[in-house]
């Protein structure tokens, strides 16, 4: 293969975030999506690990993850469950673009929504919205359960007089707004289908939408499909990555239904990750989390203000030395 082939070839793979690509084989991926306090002075982490493709690895223990603050570990989990067994409300909001080049692929996006729907049902609190997008952003559901969405993606149609400007970002600033709303501590996610083409192509306005999102809590998580142009994919990975998402792609229309089985999969089988009891000091500290036995380097890190816990010292880190 040419040089420039080979160089093409590759980026692509990158963009589509696949693991048949060599390029992209580099070991498993650990996200602390967030933080809970609320069973101090036993901090929980919300981890998710997945391999290069998206999909989510389930087979880990608890006493596989080290708890790091500021940069020294801690100590290791004690006890786990997944999230959907561990009862807490989530709140999902798909974003769906709906121009032209998006129709053969509308059936197989709706019937991997319906599976997104279905997989809430035994969750207390759940809901989901959804929205379209193309030359104008539809609330077709801003919360509903499975049956009501159902009713919303029967609505969920191409806009054929759509303009080739279409509005991504503008979409994910409505569903941002729709949990913006929502109670402290519920798990907030958006779901992005799209070919990664907004009308503005400002690649500042797409971090600041990731980092808007990451700040108030909200995961981005997208499932890219770019039937003309995958190149413009590689904004769907910076979207996810700098809001704590996940980034899935397709090559073709029939890879769809698996990258949102693997999206439900991270719905539902996010580690809850639960470590010795310990206490703060009521200042900001930088949490992450490490996966022991993996080639794969620690959780960015998240930021989170420790408290206080009478009976509790802060612990200290290996070598007898407090972090604080």
């Amino acid at each position: 293969m040419p040089p420039r082939a080979l160089v093409a070839a590759l980026f692509l793979c990158a963009a589509l975030h696949l693991d048949a690509c060599p390029a992209a084989a580099q070991g498993v991926r650990v996200h602390l999506e967030r933080v809970g306090l609320e069973a101090m002075p036993r901090l929980k982490a919300y981890v998710t690990v997945t391999e290069p493709d998206g999909t989510v690895v389930t087979s880990r223990r608890a006493s596989d993850f080290r708890l790091i603050i500021d940069g020294k570990e801690i100590s290791q989990g004690d006890k786990m469950a997944f999230f959907e067994r561990a009862k807490e409300p989530v709140y999902v909001v798909a974003v769906v673009q709906v121009s032209p080049a998006m129709e053969p692929a509308l059936d197989a996006v709706k019937q991997g929504l319906r599976k997104v729907a279905d997989s809430l049902t035994n969750i207390p609190s759940a809901r989901m919205g959804v929205l379209a997008y193309a030359g104008s952003v539809q609330r077709l559901l801003d919360g509903g359960t499975a049956a009501e969405v159902g009713a919303a993606l029967s609505r969920l149609a191409i806009e054929q007089d759509a303009p080739p400007e279409v509005r991504m970002l503008e979409s994910l600033r409505v569903a941002m707004d729709i949990l913006r709303g929502q109670e402290r501590g519920r798990r907030k996610i958006v779901l992005l289908f799209s070919d990664g083409i907004d009308e503005k192509l400002d690649k500042e306005a797409f971090n600041q939408v990731g980092q808007k999102a990451a700040q108030e809590g909200i995961v981005i998580s997208t499932i890219g499909y770019g039937p003309f142009e995958p190149g413009r994919l590689k904004s769907l990975i910076e979207l996810s990555r700098t809001s704590g998402g996940t980034a899935r792609g397709c090559k073709s229309i029939d890879e769809i239904g698996g990258r949102f089985e693997s999206f439900v999969q991270e719905l539902l089988r996010q580690y809850v990750i639960f470590f010795p009891p310990m206490g703060g000091d009521n200042q900001e500290h930088a949490v992450q989390v490490r996966l022991v036995d993996a080639k794969a380097p620690p959780s960015p890190a998240i930021r989170v203000v420790l408290p206080v816990v009478e009976g509790h010292k802060p612990l200290k880190p290996a070598g007898g030395c407090s972090w604080f």
